[in-house]
């Protein structure tokens, strides 16, 4: 993209802000140079944590938000986690929420986590399990707490809309979020993870939405969840996996309702719940972030029949702290 490309847009779409750091780029393409946070583009940023730099990715959608009154509103501000190995263009690229983010209007962050592996950001701290940033000891609590920061010092951020959503450890990362940061953030979204933070106790309950595939064979559908709720699950939930019992209970749902809502997808909800609890179980998937097949699209080696960013965004965008 050329110098007078990026000019005209600048003109166009007056820059909200000066960045920090100075890549930019077109929503669905490659990170390039420019230097300031335009709407439509995804800039590369970082935070300073002490002598540590960490970085990431941010979307600002071509148009901002307005009330009936015709006048601007706060952004929510949506966090996505990528999974072990990988960095923030990888699930950036993998959820496509970059063109969700733009229908809706949100702001999305994809973060790189810690520990190098062939110059990939590889994984998260999410509490007893897995990978080098466990075993550092990395705060990424402190992480995404600056990132936060960072995002709403420099755009107008409704602190009441704040969500995580990740990906495999980046699911397990979101889960100990809801945990940790209840007080801070609105809602958290798992895709194929796990619970595997020690005592859990949220400082309030948190809606949550997962999906997982029941063939997935890096993160058993089954897994266990590393904390055990302060009440019991559901009684008609025993044949769910055990982190969505343990947020059934912790959000002291009385019974759950389940509906198929296509040939290989159930989903199920919690009832009479202090928070949202929501299920979509994938019959015959594996590990990965479920993408609606479309004709032509190349996705049919699994049963992909839903869009898990489209269903989560929605599940977000529907509660407010």
């Amino acid at each position: 993209m050329t110098w007078l490309v990026h000019r005209r847009l600048a003109l166009l779409a007056l820059p909200l802000l000066a960045a920090s750091t100075s890549t930019c780029a077109p929503l669905g393409g490659d990170v390039v140079s420019d230097g300031s946070l335009v709407p439509g583009f995804t800039t590369a940023r970082h935070v300073q944590m002490g002598d540590w730099t960490r970085d990431y990715l941010l979307h600002v959608p071509r148009q901002p938000r307005y009330n009936l009154m015709g006048f601007r509103r706060r952004y929510p501000l949506l966090i996505v986690l990528h999974g072990s190995g990988a960095r923030g263009e990888t699930i950036r690229q993998q959820s496509g929420m970059d063109s969700v983010s733009e229908s809706r209007r949100f702001l999305v962050a994809y973060p790189d986590g810690s520990g190098e592996m062939f110059g990939l950001s590889t994984d998260w701290n999410a509490g007893q399990c897995c990978g080098t940033a466990h075993f550092d000891r990395v705060n990424d609590i402190a992480f995404l707490r600056a990132l936060i920061a960072d995002v709403s010092s420099r755009l107008p951020v409704d602190a009441r809309r704040i969500y995580i959503a990740g990906f495999s450890d980046g699911a397990r990362m979101a889960y100990r979020a809801a945990c940790e940061m209840a007080g801070e953030i609105t809602a958290v979204a798992a895709v194929s993870g796990n619970l595997v933070t020690e005592h859990c106790r949220p400082s309030r309950p948190i809606p949550v939405i997962a999906f997982h595939g029941s063939e997935d064979d890096e993160v058993p559908y089954n897994d266990s969840a590393y904390s055990v709720p302060l009440r019991p699950p559901p009684p008609d939930a025993g044949a769910l996996p055990p982190t969505v019992r343990f947020w059934l209970a912790a959000d002291e749902c009385g019974r759950i309702e389940a509906q198929r809502v296509s040939a290989h997808v159930m989903r199920t909800s919690g009832v009479g719940c202090t928070a949202d609890v929501a299920f979509y179980s994938i019959e015959g998937a594996g590990h990965g972030w479920p993408v609606a097949a479309r004709p032509g699209n190349g996705v049919d080696e699994e049963p992909n029949e839903v869009s898990a960013s489209s269903l989560i965004a929605d599940f977000f965008l529907q509660h407010r702290r």
